[in-house]
């Protein structure tokens, strides 16, 4: 990721008012950059999470939130469906505050739950393990 799409990405952030915990709060720019690898756990091959990051495009900016939530894992099954369920009303809040063409409205409804049904169904290795 360029320096200039993170940018974009990092703006949004606070421009569409996402939810973000204490920590996140902390952290600077760079290391918020640093924490995020794309879409997908760590053990995924990059050519795997490059498709994840590219197909679930629209909503990086939860989902770089989503990457700080994993990285300051509690470990515990609240903390767990917390983040997954922050990633979801993230993507929600995305899809409103920045709109689409009509037709794709519904598509983009579907991924929000795809992701984070995704991450409460197969994520609990990532979160626990950190």
């Amino acid at each position: 990721m360029t320096d200039i799409e993170f940018e974009s990405i990092y703006a949004q952030i606070a421009e569409f008012s996402l939810l973000t915990t204490e920590h996140y709060k902390t952290l600077s720019k760079e290391e918020i950059k640093e924490e995020y690898n794309g879409i997908g756990p760590e053990w995924m091959p990059k050519k795997c999470r490059d498709w994840l990051t590219d197909h679930f495009e629209y909503f990086a900016p939860a989902t770089v939130v989503h990457d700080i939530d994993y990285g300051d894992s509690d470990k515990t099954k609240i903390g767990f469906t917390a983040a997954n369920e922050r990633l979801r009303t993230n993507c929600k809040l995305l899809l409103k505050a920045k709109g689409c063409q009509w037709y794709k409205i519904w598509l983009y409804k579907y991924r929000v739950n795809e992701i984070a049904d995704a991450c409460q169904e197969f994520g609990w290795s990532a979160w626990s393990e950190i």
